[in-house]
């Protein structure tokens, strides 16, 4: 029973985001898309495929995809795999690779 509590609250919540949600997008785009650069009026239904197109292209579902999270994830993977190669460094060879380091992100412009 409180399962399908959860189930109802889940689904009157999410009815709810959306329609809110489309409706805050479609007035938006209705105010400014069509005056700006004479782009068309969507109705509630276009608006909605318009968020979910992109949340496909932009946000992705889940843990997958692009996220903030897998950003930080190879961020830090990045860093701790670096932290390891130059603790086995002395400090001539540190030196050394923070000078070719910098010297390969140099832009040289003539």
């Amino acid at each position: 029973m409180k399962k399908l509590l959860k189930v109802l609250k889940f689904i009157i919540f999410a009815s709810i985001f959306l329609l809110v949600g489309g409706l805050i997008t479609m007035a938006l785009w209705n105010s400014l898309i069509p005056l700006l650069f004479q782009g068309p009026v969507l109705t509630f239904w276009q608006t909605i495929g318009l968020l979910i197109l992109s949340k496909i292209l932009f946000g992705g579902f889940g843990r997958g995809g692009w996220g903030r999270d897998k950003r930080r994830d190879r961020c830090r993977d990045w860093k701790e795999k670096m932290g390891e190669k130059m603790k086995g460094m002395s400090e001539e060879e540190k030196q050394h690779f923070k000078e070719n380091f910098k010297k390969s992100f140099t832009v040289n412009i003539n």
